[in-house]
């Protein structure tokens, strides 16, 4: 989904559709926003789940 998020701001700013690329940006965000919350969720459980120690750092 990042590559659609940055290729929609690539064609809007092509275009001059300064408000397409300013949402394409907003998805963009979102979208690594979502993807590093999900990755600290599973480490966490795994953590949790697997590991049951403190981590080293």
């Amino acid at each position: 989904m990042i590559i659609e998020a940055v290729a929609m701001i690539g064609m809007a700013l092509a275009a001059g559709e300064a408000a397409l690329a300013y949402e394409g940006v907003e998805r963009l965000g979102l979208d690594v926003l979502l993807i590093v919350v999900g990755g600290v969720l599973v480490v966490m459980f795994k953590q949790i789940a697997f590991h049951r120690r403190a981590p080293m750092v």
